[in-house]
């Protein structure tokens, strides 16, 4: 992570391109995504198949949690899923972010639900 140096939306999807690890955008702070516990994993994977089945009858998508989502210019995040009814509309970033989301979804854990309840929702 860059620690304690504020950085440009190029700055962060250029590092954010070679790092290993999944980065988050706020506002000019680059945030690392740290492993789930088991627990946060099930949870997911169980929201997400319920997800799907709903979705797709809808004749929307569903996105894993490798894809970055633009929520607006100084926030890109890594969402649990992120569901899109109709045509999905991407960036030309490489890797290309969602920009068209109309759902994000977040599995909140006690180390995150403080971030995913204010932070996350207000955007």
């Amino acid at each position: 992570m860059l620690a304690h140096r504020r950085v440009s939306t190029d700055q962060y999807l250029a590092y954010d391109l070679t790092s290993d690890v999944k980065n988050e955008f706020w506002d000019g702070d680059i945030v690392t995504l740290n492993g789930a516990p088991p627990t946060h994993n099930l949870v997911s994977a169980n929201v997400g198949s319920k997800l799907r089945q709903r979705i797709k009858v809808r004749g929307g998508r569903v996105y894993a949690p490798r894809q970055r989502v633009r929520v607006h210019e100084e926030c890109h995040v890594y969402p649990d899923f992120a569901a899109v009814c109709g045509k999905s509309e991407f960036t030309d970033e490489n890797p290309a972010s969602l920009i068209n989301p109309t759902m994000v979804v977040e599995v909140s854990s006690p180390s995150t639900e403080r971030r995913d309840r204010r932070e996350k929702l207000e955007a």
